[in-house]
């Protein structure tokens, strides 16, 4: 199985870790790269609401192949619920499938934070 780990580093946090999985061959010359991001609840600023304290975060990933074509970078609204007191450690994940085409890509996941204008950043090198 290829994969290779990834760090997603606020300030002068420790590194999270993100994981670029196995990549699966699609018929059409693409590839589905699947990745699992960690977010670290206790560096992100939850609100209260009625059914308890929620962080929002929004992930941006962008490719970009050796010819320097890129695609639109999607905005993705995330929600994460707190259902207790966060421990040291703690980590919520979100997992998602890219579909590139089958050719080596740079990446960069970003998680930004608007409540706190947090930025949580991560580099890969994909390749088929």
């Amino acid at each position: 199985m290829l994969s290779s780990s990834i760090a997603i580093v606020i300030g002068p946090a420790p590194p999270r870790r993100g994981v670029v999985g196995k990549r699966e061959k699609e018929p059409d010359r693409s590839m589905r790269v699947p990745i699992t991001i960690e977010v670290p609840p206790g560096e992100l600023t939850p609100l209260p609401t009625n059914g308890g304290p929620v962080a929002t975060v929004e992930l941006r990933i962008g490719a970009q192949d050796a010819e320097g074509n890129t695609a639109a970078i999607p905005v993705i609204p995330l929600q994460l619920q707190l259902k207790g007191p966060v421990e040291a450690g703690d980590a919520g994940r979100y997992r998602t499938d890219l579909l590139l085409r089958r050719a080596e890509h740079d990446l960069v996941v970003a998680l930004y934070e608007p409540v706190s204008g947090k930025v949580f950043s991560a580099t890969a090198r994909i390749a088929p």
